[in-house]
């Protein structure tokens, strides 16, 4: 069995690399975002993978983390920010019920997406208060 975190990612940076939200380039990054990053972005913050596997084939139950970040500076702040780059981040992964939009990898079919779970968290940083709106989605994949 090979794990599937490298084709996973390599899946999300194909499908969310220029993705735009309000005429934004929105960056994605691989768990760190650089300390000159212009929020918004995204960052793929973990992964788990669980294995599904048969006597017929490898499989598993992956899952991937990602936060969306936006950055205010002064006294008034709101969530919509992230949550409008979550939400479209969403629109692709998944555009329809029961559809993933990731492109298939070589050594790995991606058969489900679905979103299991969200949570808001604030940060007070250097540059500002972030905020993060943080996202799971699961997906089984097939080893081909």
């Amino acid at each position: 069995m090979k794990d599937p975190a490298t084709a996973i990612r390599t899946a999300y940076f194909s499908l969310l690399n220029g993705m735009t939200v309000g005429g934004k380039l929105i960056k994605l990054y691989d768990s760190v975002a650089p300390d000159n990053a212009v929020p918004p972005y995204l960052i793929i913050k973990s992964q788990q993978t669980l294995d599904e596997s048969t006597k017929t084939g490898f499989g598993a139950d992956h899952r991937i983390t990602l936060a969306s970040v936006a950055r205010w500076t002064g006294d008034t702040a709101g969530k919509k920010p992230a949550e409008e780059v979550a939400n479209a981040a969403l629109a692709l992964i998944m555009p329809a019920p029961g559809a993933v939009g990731l492109p298939q990898q070589a050594e790995f079919h991606i058969y489900t997406a679905t979103w299991e779970n969200g949570i808001d968290v604030q940060l007070d940083t250097k540059s500002g208060t972030d905020y993060q709106r943080v996202f799971t989605i699961k997906h089984l994949v097939q080893e081909l």
